[in-house]
């Protein structure tokens, strides 16, 4: 019994880990690089946002502060060179710059998680 709690634990943070990368990519490949108006951006770095927490909360495990940003990191250094955002710097180190933020927003979802498992 133990031992299929554990794996099933394994499995739901190999699962929320794949597709938070594949969510994280979409965003980058298929949202950010079309230069979103405005207000649609606003709105995506809200959601992107809450997937930050969400994703933090399903692993609850703490190395996914630090690994999840680096994943993001990582799925950015596949953009082709040269490719800038509005601001003119290189997309992967807009997103390496933006990735404390994500890494503490990944901590409060986990943290969430255990003050869930907590209160239980």
């Amino acid at each position: 019994m133990l031992r299929a709690a554990v794996s099933g634990q394994r499995f739901r943070q190999a699962t929320a880990g794949a597709l938070y990368g594949l969510l994280m990519a979409g965003w980058m490949y298929g949202f950010l690089v079309n230069n979103p108006s405005v207000r649609a951006e606003g709105i995506a770095q809200i959601l992107v946002g809450l997937l930050q927490v969400a994703a933090g909360f399903v692993i609850g495990r703490w190395w996914a502060a630090a690994a999840l940003p680096a994943m993001t990191v990582a799925l950015a250094l596949a953009a082709p060179i040269g490719m800038t955002g509005d601001t003119g710097i290189s997309f992967w180190f807009g997103i390496l710059i933006s990735s404390p933020g994500i890494a503490g927003l990944v901590a409060l979802g986990v943290y969430l998680r255990h003050i869930v498992r907590i209160g239980r």
